[in-house]
């Protein structure tokens, strides 16, 4: 498989009534040269790390990982790297 254009991380949390709706919305997008959907499973205790790997097993464009809940980190981002972002400005 070739690299994909464009990279959508999705932070997973108490998402198992979501998440269904969630990945199949960014699975359905059109882009050139392809995309690829990283699931980040942050220890939910809910079903969502399951479903997660559901997502994986049966479209490839979808990887799994799966953390110890560590949200207080996320306020840091990527360990205070600069990367390229894409936002939607409202």
């Amino acid at each position: 498989m070739s690299k994909p254009t464009l990279c959508v991380i999705v932070p997973v949390y108490k998402a198992a009534a979501t998440l269904d709706r969630c990945v199949a919305s960014v699975l359905a997008q059109q882009v050139t040269g392809g995309l690829h959907c990283i699931l980040v499973d942050d220890g939910s205790p809910d079903e969502s790390g399951g479903l997660c790997d559901a997502w994986a097993a049966r479209d490839p464009r979808v990887t799994v990982l799966h953390q110890e809940n560590r949200r207080a980190q996320r306020r840091t981002g990527c360990g205070g790297q600069r990367v390229p972002c894409l936002s939607r400005r409202r």
